[in-house]
């Protein structure tokens, strides 16, 4: 039998350790490096799919914003059915929504309205976005809003518009695996009225105490913020030519698709 000799130093059992610690330390990083992969790769993928899945509600809200939205320009238009894309996600027509306060100074007297806009919100999985006013907004789970579509609100050369969308709230709720067809009814609570030589419009958007920032995008820069909201005015304080107001209150019904 061959013997091996080992040296006074010990070298055949330093360098046998080294071996083994050297193995020792290169499965573990290969180890911890594919941990690494798997843990990264998971939590990119969820965030890919989070942020798909909120352009897809996006796109889903845009898409009946842009049906119902005829009702409020057209007179002639009374009704719109939308095919929402639900695919597991929840609507609902239970909020109230942000208040409105419309001030308008003509003639010799200054005529005032309210609307609670109420709200049409999808929600899926961690993403909720509401049809609110005529404009589609992403909600936070602080209440903040975030424009994806502004309500249309217009003050420029002698020229403003107010055109708003309530929605009869009705606490309604409904979830479902496929599309779902909403069907827009105007109501006869709808306000429409063109004013002429408008002195001051005043607009103010009251949420309840909640993120009211995202409303700030439909004012542009002709509009003027006060302490009460925004105002709109002629040109060097000349009177507004032409100012129309068309606020629509829609019935909302859905109903699961054939």
């Amino acid at each position: 039998m061959k013997r091996t000799r080992i040296g006074r130093d010990g070298r055949e059992d330093e360098r046998a350790v080294t071996e083994l610690v050297g193995f020792v330390l290169v499965f573990g990083t290969v180890v911890l490096a594919v941990a690494l992969v798997s843990v990264v790769g998971v939590q990119s993928l969820d965030l890919h799919d989070q942020h798909q899945s909120a352009r897809e509600v996006d796109r889903a809200l845009i898409g009946l914003a842009g049906d119902f939205d005829d009702i409020a320009r057209y007179e002639g238009v009374h009704e719109r059915t939308h095919q929402l894309p639900v695919r597991g996600g929840r609507i609902e027509t239970g909020e109230s929504g942000p208040r409105v306060d419309l001030a308008v100074e003509h003639g010799d007297r200054i005529e005032t309205e309210s609307w609670q806009l109420g709200s049409l919100v999808y929600e899926d999985g961690s993403t909720a976005v509401a049809y609110e006013g005529g404009g589609v907004f992403r909600l936070s789970n602080m209440g903040e809003r975030t424009p994806v579509v502004e309500p249309r609100l217009a003050c420029t050369d002698g020229i403003a518009l107010v055109s708003l969308v309530t929605i009869a709230e009705d606490g309604g709720s409904y979830r479902s695996d496929g599309p779902i067809p909403i069907t827009a009814t105007e109501t006869g609570a709808s306000y429409r009225k063109t004013f002429s030589d408008v002195r001051s419009l005043e607009v103010a958007v009251d949420t309840d105490g909640t993120d009211a920032h995202g409303w700030e995008g439909a004012f542009d820069e002709e509009w003027v913020r006060t302490s009460e909201g925004w105002a709109c005015s002629g040109s060097n304080d000349d009177p507004i030519d032409r100012l129309s107001v068309h606020v629509v209150e829609l019935d909302v019904e859905y109903a699961a698709a054939a």
